[in-house]
């Protein structure tokens, strides 16, 4: 009835397609927040040259899509998530490539492919490893 052969790449591409998507969503739900922030202002302005008011300053930030007119602080919180996420990532693959390691070489059946858990391993060790030297260059460029 469940058939382990086809589970795991099924469920891999379908994660994998998870995280597309929910990347997706993230940007359009970012820009239908810019739109309905821009609606607003342009309301107030209207309301306010209506009842001869002066005009409210526009936000810049919402009207340019460039990535030059972002502040530099938003920049280093991207890296600081960035070294977070390669953090929580590369310990999740140092323990589940040690996992595949322990499993496989207690089975005698699969003892001969127990080295494939070094490949998780090694690249969670590679994201710790970017974490580490990665801190030394934000706290410099503070």
């Amino acid at each position: 009835m469940f058939n382990h052969e086809f589970f795991w790449p099924i469920f891999g591409s379908l994660f994998i397609f998870g995280l597309l998507l929910l990347g997706i969503l993230r940007h359009h739900l970012n820009e239908k927040r810019k739109i309905e922030l821009r609606e607003i202002m342009q309301k107030e302005r209207i309301v306010a040259m209506e009842k001869s008011l002066p005009l409210p300053e526009w936000d810049h930030d919402l009207l340019t899509d460039s990535e030059q007119s972002k502040p530099a602080s938003n920049l280093r919180q991207q890296v600081l998530w960035f070294r977070l996420l390669s953090l929580c990532l590369g310990l999740f693959m140092c323990f589940a490539g040690v996992g595949m390691l322990l499993g496989f070489s207690m089975s005698e059946d699969l003892r001969s492919i127990a080295s494939i858990g070094m490949v998780p391993t090694m690249i969670g060790v590679g994201l710790l490893l970017f974490y580490r030297l990665s801190g030394r260059v934000v706290l410099t460029a503070e």
